[in-house]
């Protein structure tokens, strides 16, 4: 079992330096060209979550479990986001052709209504991706479902560019190297 844990030196509490590159890696093998990569179809490779992660959280609280074929989350309406976000990262995935268009928009299949993204007009907070957009690139129609405002976490800018960008490259390392990954991601 792979241990998932961040650098000892870049996590401490709340005194964690965002700025601090991940150690360095071995580079995986090669991602192929995009004409080689193949279309994936909806999460066929995904595993039963509900074995996995929890639709109801301490304090009783209560999610919404939502599959939007590319990714499944629980979104958690008095957060006004996602408890957690999970999905499969293949090598095959990676490398694709589809580019992000930065359509955020309002997920109509949570039934408290999601955010908006005018929630984040003039707030000072970058829409952070859970499941991170440069992970559907294989697909221009899971490009498209990242940006569901289910799947976006209020991040300070520092925090969104800086340590949760390299943890997001890393983990397409570690899909390179190990050819398939469950991904599973949450607010901080």
């Amino acid at each position: 079992i792979q241990e998932w844990r961040l650098h000892e030196n870049q996590v401490s509490g709340a005194e964690a330096d965002v700025s601090a590159p991940l150690p360095e890696n071995e580079p995986g093998p090669a991602i192929p060209p995009p004409n080689e990569v193949k279309p994936v179809p909806p999460e066929t490779d995904m595993p039963n979550l509900s074995m996995l992660l929890p639709a109801k959280l301490p304090g009783e609280l209560s999610v919404q479990v939502i599959d939007h074929d590319y990714y499944k989350l629980a979104y958690l309406e008095s957060h006004e986001q996602a408890a957690w976000v999970a999905y499969s990262l293949t090598r095959e995935k990676l490398g694709g052709t589809h580019r992000r268009k930065d359509q955020f928009q309002e997920d109509h299949r949570v039934t408290t209504r999601s955010a908006h993204p005018d929630d984040y007009r003039f707030s000072g907070y970058d829409r952070g991706h859970l499941a991170p957009a440069a992970d559907f690139t294989f697909s221009e129609q899971a490009m498209e479902k990242s940006f569901y405002m289910s799947n976006i976490s209020p991040q300070v800018p520092g925090f969104n560019r800086g340590i949760w960008q390299k943890l997001e490259q890393q983990v397409r390392t570690w899909a390179r190297e190990y050819e398939q990954l469950l991904v599973v991601t949450g607010p901080v």
